[in-house]
């Protein structure tokens, strides 16, 4: 299968046993050996419907050359996809993924050039296509890399033991690279959500229309449209960055998710650092109680059980054993090790038997929490257009603030301030609406002002909220 994938990448589309075998031998740099002839491993793969066997007449010279059977192989489509599925899973075996945080402009470009060619008087169906494939073809590189490389990471972090050295080094690589992939997704996360939207008031049925009809191909029921496929793609694009009722985008998602990883990246970094202010740890603790009992006698070993585990006859178990026949009273120590389900030993519950649970529906508790997100998107809305028409102003101006105001301004506070200064820049909101600024002058004198939660007390930063104009 690997000699008719390659030759079809050389255009060369039907092969000849004897081809096949001379290619085989050549890919694998010595003679290739088959336990049987090269016909019949071929005609396994027709009755599998890999390939497709036609008679290679070109050569005959005679009748009897002519009615004497020389096959053709050629690739089917099911086995050029079968194939292609394999190579894929060869390939990702063992990939970590990645974050392609430079294909969120290159995102933004397609959309941003689907909407030119959109509005111009007689759009082009053959470059609408071209776009959208190259968009689509962006956009699932980047959701399946990122999906991957979120995976290992977390599988990395929950893998256990960390050694002190090559963690240090691999979190600090990691650290930068969320921390850049993070800053370029809240810089350019509002303006793909603008461009989404913007192509849906356009028209996307219009454009999804147009661009399938540069792509009609004659089938045997008719003429095949695309247009079903391409408006599906286009629903996971729009929900990836922008949601469905109901739903959070999947982009929020992988924001958390990362966020998340640095959290507990800095935890184990935490945990790494108390090593070396604290000359006994958990770890240290048993292998000493261990040593104490290799080194004690009997009587020794039991009063230590009880006093570094405070148990005694386990009447708590109830779980059958292969050792239900062993003496009763035989000590622990004596006794052979006793089998234990894994659940219970992780978990301290028993293995379930019976039905499994019906599983519930959470439709209601959906359209609830999709009810309270939508009513929080409306406050901070209109809270930051509360502050978007008053210029630059300090924080001492505004004297006393709502509970929404509040929430928006340490939202932007933490945001703002915490960035690098390297970086600097306003910050927009997550609908792309507005444009935040907040600054801290170097001679900013220390202000407070009166909140729902009590007194917000610091230096007298500067706060400004512009309205980002709709294209």
């Amino acid at each position: 299968m690997e000699v008719f994938a390659e030759a079809k990448l050389q255009y060369v589309l039907r092969l000849r046993p004897e081809e096949v075998l001379e290619r085989a031998t050549r890919r694998h740099g010595s003679a290739f050996d088959l336990d049987e002839a090269p016909e019949d491993a071929l005609d396994q793969l027709v009755s599998w419907g890999n390939l497709k066997r036609t008679q290679d007449t070109a050569r005959a010279r005679s009748l009897a050359e002519f009615a004497r059977r020389r096959s053709l192989y050629q690739l089917t489509p099911e086995g050029e996809a079968a194939q292609l599925a394999v190579e894929q899973v060869e390939r990702s075996l063992g990939t970590t993924g990645s974050l392609q945080d430079f294909m969120l402009p290159a995102i933004l470009d397609e959309l941003r050039s689907l909407g030119s060619e959109l509005n111009r008087a007689e759009p082009d169906g053959g470059v609408l296509l071209a776009s959208l494939t190259n968009l689509f073809g962006q956009f699932a590189s980047l959701a399946n890399n990122a999906s991957i490389f979120m995976g290992s990471l977390t599988d990395t972090i929950e893998a256990g033991d960390v050694e002190e050295g090559s963690f240090l080094v691999y979190k600090q690589a990691v650290l930068a690279y969320l921390d850049r992939f993070l800053s370029q997704l809240e810089r350019l996360a509002p303006e793909i959500r603008t461009a989404v939207g913007e192509l849906e008031a356009s028209g996307i049925e219009r454009l999804v229309h147009l661009a399938a009809s540069a792509d009609e191909a004659p089938t045997p029921d008719g003429v095949a449209d695309r247009s079903p496929e391409l408006l599906g793609r286009w629903e996971g694009l729009r929900g990836w960055f922008v949601g469905d009722p109901g739903q959070w985008p999947t982009l929020e998602s992988l924001q958390a998710a990362a966020r998340d990883a640095i959290i507990r990246l800095l935890a184990i970094l935490q945990r790494l650092n108390d090593k070396h202010y604290r000359r006994i740890d958990r770890a240290a603790d048993f292998i000493q109680l261990a040593r104490w009992f290799e080194r004690s006698t009997e009587s020794d070993a039991h009063r230590l059980w009880r006093t570094a585990f405070g148990l005694t006859s386990a009447r708590h178990m109830s779980v059958g054993s292969a050792d239900e026949g062993a003496a009763i009273g035989l000590s622990w120590w004596d006794a052979p090790p006793c089998e234990i389900a894994p659940l219970l030993r992780t978990t301290g519950r028993g293995e379930r038997t019976g039905r499994a649970a019906a599983i519930e529906d959470h439709s209601d508790v959906k359209r609830e929490l999709a009810g309270r997100l939508a009513q929080d998107r409306m406050k901070r809305t209109r809270a930051l257009a509360s502050f978007a028409d008053r210029g630059a102003v300090r924080l001492s101006q505004l004297r006393e603030l709502d509970e929404d105001r509040f929430d928006v301004l340490l939202e932007f506070m933490g945001r703002t301030l915490g960035r690098s200064a390297t970086r600097g820049g306003p910050v927009t909101s997550l609908d792309g609406s507005f444009r935040v600024t907040i600054a801290v002058a170097p001679d900013a004198p220390r202000t407070s002002i009166r909140t729902p939660r009590g007194r917000l007390t610091g230096p007298d930063l500067v706060f400004e909220v512009e309205e980002v104009p709709r294209r």
